[in-house]
C-alpha cells in the first residue's frame, strides 16, 4: 500500500516538474539554440507607470481556462483544430490612475502557429473599430476599441500576445499604452 502512495507522489512530482520546466525553460529555434523564455517575458518591474497587481501566472492549455473565463478552447484549437498552445503567462497590471491591463503571452511553438492564432483571433474578435498600435504593421499587431478600453492582438515569432486594457477615457491613451507593452515585448523577443 505504501508503494502505491510513493509511486503516485513520484508521478505527481514528475508531472509538475515537466510543466514547470516547459513553461519556464528555453524556447528554441530549429538549431536548438535557446532564444527567449516565458520567464524572460514576465513583467516583474514597473513599466512606464504600470505596476504588477500580482505575480505572473504560468499556464498550459489545460489550465488556461482559469485565466480567460472559459474561453481557452478557442485559443487551443485555432491551428487546424489541434491544440498547439505550448504554454503561456498571464500578467495583470495597473496604474495610479486606475487603468488596468491583463496581458497573455502564449508560446505556440512556431511562428506559423502564432500567425494562425493571430489571424483567427483578429477575425473572430474585431467587432468594433480597428486601430493601429504605434508603428507596428497591422499584419502583426492591431487593436480593437471596446467601451472604456482596447483589446490588442499581436504575433512575434512563436508568441501570440493579447491584452485587455480597461478603465480608459481616451482610445489614444490606450493605444499609447498598448504600444509601450508591445515595444517592451519586441525588445525581449527581437523579431
Amino acid at each position: 500500500m505504501g508503494g502505491k502512495k510513493v509511486c503516485s507522489g513520484f508521478a505527481f512530482v514528475c508531472l509538475f516538474l515537466s510543466v514547470f520546466f516547459y513553461a519556464c525553460g528555453p524556447s528554441t529555434t530549429a538549431g536548438n539554440t535557446p532564444t527567449v523564455t516565458l520567464s524572460d517575458l514576465a513583467i516583474t518591474t514597473q513599466i512606464a507607470g504600470w505596476a504588477p497587481l500580482d505575480t505572473t501566472a504560468y499556464f498550459v492549455d489545460s489550465t488556461m481556462i482559469n485565466f480567460v473565463n472559459g474561453g481557452n478552447v478557442s485559443y487551443c484549437g485555432a491551428c487546424n483544430g489541434n491544440s498547439v498552445l505550448k504554454a503561456g503567462i498571464c500578467t495583470k497590471l495597473a496604474t495610479g490612475q486606475n487603468n488596468k491591463a491583463k496581458i497573455f503571452v502564449m508560446d505556440y511553438g512556431t511562428s506559423a502557429n502564432a500567425i494562425t492564432e493571430f489571424n483567427a483571433r483578429v477575425n473572430s474578435q474585431l467587432k468594433s473599430s480597428v486601430v493601429p498600435i504605434g508603428s507596428f504593421s497591422q499584419t502583426v499587431a492591431v487593436g480593437s476599441t471596446v467601451g472604456g478600453g482596447l483589446y490588442t492582438f499581436c504575433c512575434m515569432k512563436n508568441f501570440y500576445i493579447e491584452s485587455q486594457l480597461s478603465n480608459y477615457d481616451s482610445t489614444a491613451v490606450a493605444q499609447r499604452d498598448a504600444n509601450v507593452f508591445l515595444t517592451y515585448y519586441q525588445s525581449k523577443i527581437k523579431p
